[in-house]
């Protein structure tokens, strides 16, 4: 749909769908697998424009706004309204508030009643609160109502950066470029008004808040969203809430496929159908097919399908996507052994030995339209041969505008080739027009001379001890005595596992991975079960591991074998 010849952005069309299909149902809240809160289109724009008059009438106009919300309505009508007033919405979680206040130059906070209650409650942040207004907009009385069409050209909204590998950067994104990020969603996942999303990754990423939320209203597709610690505390309820509202549009990072992999016992399958579920998106870390092949073997029998699946790649930096598989296609694979690529059914039809699941790199697809990708060996600055390892540098016609406060681009994550790339820190390579990515530049492990990801090594680990097969661990190097050495951080649960059996499994540790990669960890370490950090979307934060044990705050440390000392 277009508005004066150009795509409507995403305020002006919220307001054609409230003035066209005021009565059709926009967003709905799930709280426990129960409808919370809804609201039709014309709700979604009263509320909204009243809360944008608010904005006006007080001239938060202009300015970066903070918005600490926790998954619901509140945050939608808040970060709409913003967006119909002209101010510039930043979502956020509980951060040290006032230095990120200070870096964007934020002097306002929204938020709702109980979230206020909770960050005053919070040490870290109460002490950062006194600088800062905060406004409970769901306390206010709202009379006048506002709506205003915004300027392409115009910034829409901040989006920090997940900071699971490094530190968060506030991306700027304009309105030209929302509608652009949306529209090119739209088409590769094929939204329309008969589409059902549904979304627990947080708003405060990229994903939760662009392909769950702003895409299927953008597109007047149903809409539910609940919260990511429903999920996580309940795998069976996404499931279960996907087959319950027949919903076409969804999705999360590879861990949230690996939750319901492990943890969906066969009984909790009763009654599910998930044959409705046509886009089964898989991206904001690196794809694992493991997981993937484990999610289809488990899930096919109640109408999941290989084919549904969609591994893809996508960066805040450029509003999104960036590639996805093709259409109506089961992803494909990259043998490393036959050294040639070949699809998920393919594997199963011909009954290849799918144990040997980690010589499968998935694919994240082809390239959208309109976007350039270089792979560059990161210390030379060289391209590298197709099929070779290196940096995605990545250029597009409607680049990104830089990060708040300093909009351009002499940001070192940007180098000029041809043209000016950007760097995304991300180790991948191309492959008959596929990109598959293989981990981060700066987690990568380099042992006597050979170079390693994380996964390369972790992936191994839980083939060593079957009281560890299902439980979280991380690999790092650190240079010790000028030489990097291997470090294992490994989660185990202390109901299962005894004391006694610590030595056993360090040492299984230790055999499995002389025995499938040939090298020797210096330390491996025993913590408990939920010590590693994660983002509060669940991805796991390897960097922040590192330096907690580094500098010794890992804390809740059961055992450690450092070398020649145990203790």
């Amino acid at each position: 749909m277009s508005f004066l010849g150009e795509p409507m952005n995403f305020v002006d069309m919220i307001n054609h769908h409230a003035q066209h299909s005021p009565h059709d149902p926009a967003l709905i809240f799930l709280e426990d697998t129960l409808e919370k809160e809804q609201l039709t289109f014309k709700e979604l724009h009263q509320k909204v424009s009243a809360l944008a008059g608010y904005l006006l009438e007080n001239k938060l106009t202009d300015t970066p706004l903070l918005l600490i919300y926790p998954a619901g309505l509140e945050f939608v009508i808040a970060f709409i309204a913003c967006l119909y007033a002209g101010a510039i919405p930043v979502p956020v979680d509980f951060k040290p508030l006032q230095p990120l206040a200070n870096e964007i130059k934020a002097k306002v906070i929204l938020t709702e009643t109980k979230t206020k209650a909770l960050l005053f409650a919070d040490k870290h942040t109460h002490t950062h609160l006194t600088a800062l207004i905060i406004i409970e907009t769901n306390a206010l009385t709202l009379k006048t109502q506002t709506y205003t069409t915004a300027a392409s050209n115009k910034i829409a909204y901040l989006q920090y950066t997940s900071g699971s590998t490094a530190y968060s950067k506030a991306v700027i994104t304009s309105h030209q470029e929302l509608t652009r990020g949306i529209r090119d969603i739209s088409t590769a996942w094929r939204y329309d008004e008969k589409s059902v999303s549904l979304s627990w990754t947080p708003h405060t990423y990229s994903y939760g808040l662009v392909v769950g939320i702003l895409t299927p209203l953008y597109n007047k597709s149903l809409t539910f969203i609940m919260s990511a610690q429903n999920f996580i505390n309940h795998p069976s309820s996404w499931l279960t809430l996907i087959s319950k509202y027949q919903v076409t549009h969804s999705g999360c990072p590879n861990f949230g496929y690996d939750l319901c992999a492990q943890h969906i016992a066969t009984q909790e399958l009763t009654g599910i159908n998930l044959s409705r579920w046509k886009v089964a998106i898989c991206a904001g870390e690196t794809v694992q097919f493991k997981t993937l092949n484990q999610f289809y073997q488990k899930f096919k029998s109640v109408g999941f399908e290989a084919s549904h699946f969609y591994p893809s790649f996508g960066i805040s930096e450029l509003s999104g996507l960036v590639a996805t598989k093709k259409w109506g296609q089961t992803p494909v694979l990259y043998d490393t052994l036959l050294q040639q690529s070949i699809s998920i059914t393919t594997l199963e039809q011909e009954n290849v030995n799918v144990n040997l699941d980690n010589n499968f790199i998935v694919s994240c697809g082809p390239l959208l339209p309109g976007i350039t990708m270089k792979i560059v060996h990161p210390e030379r600055k060289e391209i590298v041969p197709q099929g070779a390892i290196g940096e995605i540098w990545l250029s597009a016609t409607k680049c990104f505008n830089g990060y708040w406060p300093n909009n351009n681009k002499t940001d070192p994550c940007f180098e000029t080739l041809d043209k000016i790339y950007y760097k995304t820190g991300d180790l991948g390579f191309e492959k008959d027009g596929e990109l598959f990515l293989t981990g981060r530049l700066k987690e990568l492990i380099v042992i006597y001379g050979k170079k390693y990801t994380p996964m390369d090594i972790e992936s191994k680990i839980p083939q060593a001890h079957s009281s560890i097969a299902h439980e979280l661990n991380v690999a790092f190097s650190n240079e010790i005595e000028h030489k990097e050495a291997l470090f294992i951080l490994q989660e185990i649960d202390e109901d299962i596992v005894r004391q006694r059996d610590f030595i056993t499994i360090v040492e299984a540790i230790k055999v499995t991975l002389y025995e499938q990669l040939g090298i020797n960890p210096y330390g491996i370490i025993l913590l408990k079960k939920g010590t590693i950090p994660k983002t509060n979307s669940g991805k796991v934060q390897r960097l922040l591991a590192k330096q907690l044990f580094i500098e010794n705050n890992m804390g809740s440390i059961l055992y450690q074998h450092i070398k020649n000392l145990e203790f």
